[in-house]
């Protein structure tokens, strides 16, 4: 279904639930049972109608047992929605029914600091406030009713009006915490695998401090991820939704099939006032409206070239079609991208404690960060090469526990049948020459006993070794590690997705020491003559390195400027449309 119609249905589905929910309170009669867990799959966590009828206390209180009644009968249909449902139905249920925001019972008993009888409470009005602005965070204000809430919030309420709002608004800040802290959806919906999100109990005891706290709004901040690159990319957020909304530079200049450096063209200013604007012409480098500009050269130049950095293109200064897509792209989908960006970075939740490796595909580099890295000081980087896209490297967390030297490249069965078998079918040498050999049961049709794996290729090793001289051992489902690569050419392009899934690494050798620091008898000097020996040899880890292989289309420099990174496995539109945006 399109974006735009599943967005209108799942509105009409929750303005249902709203009505029935109405009509229950008003009449004073019992909701429907509650949904088969099998149909809801959050249904078990929402109070059933029996439970919630089960204690009375003031009418303040029975009036929002019976909001909650109407609404576990109907479910919200949106995943994110219905987990704060249920949180929200629980955290009454643990709380008597009380009101949260003291709107519903203006009894001294029942006030809140910062709250108000007549839901006039500044308490309530900052919370509103905090959803209205929670794209600031890369979120939809509409998720959260922000405008319907405000409405409601201006009208004079009784005591059944005071009860929907107040878990109207429970709901949706409760729904805007678990958003902004785990992410609008479970990536493994995505088929993605990552690390083990945020401890679920300390995450529901936060949210809980929030509800009770007299500046809940100020409170929330604290359930905000924490990383670093999380705060740059917030900024970044806020710098393109200021593009989109100002008035856009002229159109870019009709250039032909390219523009290289020195060029002559009948007017650059267009181009520019484009790089001004973008950031990445600094102001009169280019001496810009003190001469007609028709060479291309100098600053406007130098402006190209990190405009190109920025987004993972040859630095090379020629204005080509893929440049220019680039100077092209509005901020608009500028502005998606780093949300899709923060969205995954809400996955991951907290970094190892320790010591780890990150690897974003689209970037296709590695970092190797220390247990304390103040302002960054101290990672070591490189360039990697990652899976093509018919044999894409997989997003997944795992773990380094040994190196080894000089590794035996065991073929996988999928390599061995359909690229290698064709190739010693013509030539019965070609195993030889390339210093492999077979192993196993390779009787009867060789094709299938490769594929199966009763018969396998490994390759020695060596220098023709296609692990090259270090393998780095993550034990995982997907056979996917780090290793060394006898091909170093392909490192010096800009685009780098050329493998079968497996991340080969420009400096292997820096990796394994920085690896075996721990371990005084293997400094570098130690590594290079292992390497030297040729022969076959593991060294353990004394502790497991983990390794985290994200996908981010978006990453910022150490400027803070933003990178627009490749979207080489066609991921961003498919988060897009798991998020209906």
């Amino acid at each position: 279904m399109p974006a735009a119609p599943a967005i209108r249905l799942a509105a009409r589905i929750r303005s249902a639930a709203l009505a029935l929910a109405l009509v229950v309170v008003s009449a004073g009669g019992a909701a429907a049972t509650r949904p088969d867990a099998s149909e809801n799959p959050d249904a078990s966590a929402i109070p059933a109608a029996s439970a919630i009828r089960g204690a009375s206390a003031t009418p303040a209180a029975s009036a929002i047992q019976a909001v909650l009644e109407a609404a576990s009968a109907v479910p919200d249909p949106t995943p994110s929605a219905r987990r704060a449902q249920a949180f929200a139905a629980a955290y009454y249920r643990r709380n008597a029914f009380r009101p949260v925001w003291s709107v519903a019972d203006p009894s001294p008993a029942s006030a809140v600091p910062g709250g108000g009888a007549g839901a006039r409470g500044e308490r309530v009005d900052r919370v509103v406030a905090l959803l209205a602005r929670a794209q600031e965070q890369g979120l939809r204000a509409r998720d959260y009713d922000a405008d319907a809430l405000r409405a409601q919030r201006a009208r004079p309420l009784d005591t059944d009006a005071a009860a929907r709002f107040d878990v109207h608004l429970t709901q949706a800040l409760v729904r805007y915490l678990f958003d902004v802290n785990l992410g609008r959806i479970d990536p493994a919906t995505l088929g993605l695998h990552m690390p083990a999100r945020r401890d679920r109990a300390t995450l529901e005891a936060g949210i809980d401090a929030v509800l009770a706290s007299a500046s809940p709004a100020d409170a929330a901040a604290a359930l905000t991820p924490e990383l670093r690159r999380y705060r740059d990319l917030l900024a970044s957020l806020a710098q393109m939704r200021a593009l989109a909304a100002g008035t856009p530079p002229p159109p870019l200049p009709v250039i032909g099939r390219s523009l290289r450096p020195g060029d002559a063209h009948e007017d650059l200013a267009p181009l520019a006032i484009r790089l001004r604007w973008l950031g990445d012409l600094v102001d009169d480098a280019a001496g810009l409206g003190s001469a007609p500009l028709t060479r291309y050269e100098g600053a406007l130049v130098a402006a190209v070239e990190r405009l190109q950095a920025r987004h993972g293109l040859e630095a090379d200064g020629v204005l080509g079609p893929q440049t220019l897509a680039a100077l092209a792209v509005p901020p608009a989908v500028r502005v998606q991208q780093i949300e899709w960006s923060l969205e995954r970075l809400r996955w991951l939740g907290r970094l190892p404690a320790g010591r780890f490796v990150a690897i974003n595909i689209p970037e296709f580099r590695l970092w190797a960060v220390p247990a304390a890295q103040p302002g960054g000081q101290g990672v070591l980087q490189m360039r990697v090469i990652v899976g093509a896209t018919v044999t894409a490297t997989p997003v997944f967390a795992d773990a380094i526990d040994a190196v080894e030297f000089n590794p035996y490249w065991n073929v996988p069965p999928s390599i061995a049948s359909k690229e290698l078998y064709p190739k010693l079918a013509r030539d019965p040498g070609y195993l030889a020459r390339q210093q492999m050999e077979r192993l196993g049961d390779a009787g009867g049709d060789r094709r299938a006993a490769l594929a199966s794996g009763r018969a396998r290729i490994r390759q020695l090793p060596g220098t023709l070794n296609a692990l090259g001289a270090i393998k780095f051992v993550m034990p995982n489902t997907f056979n996917v590690y780090l290793h060394d690569t006898p091909s170093r050419t392909l490192f010096a392009r800009s685009r780098r997705d050329f493998s079968h899934g497996c991340i080969r690494l420009e400096r292997p050798r820096e990796l394994a020491a920085w690896i075996l620091a721990d371990q005084p008898q293997w400094d570098a000097a130690a590594i290079d003559q292992a390497v030297a020996e040729g022969r076959n040899r593991t060294v353990r880890v004394t502790a497991p390195v983990p390794v985290l292989i994200l996908y981010s289309t978006v990453n910022v420099d150490a400027d803070g400027r933003p990178r627009f990174l490749p979207d080489v496995y066609g991921l961003d539109a498919k988060l897009a449309r798991a998020l209906g945006d």
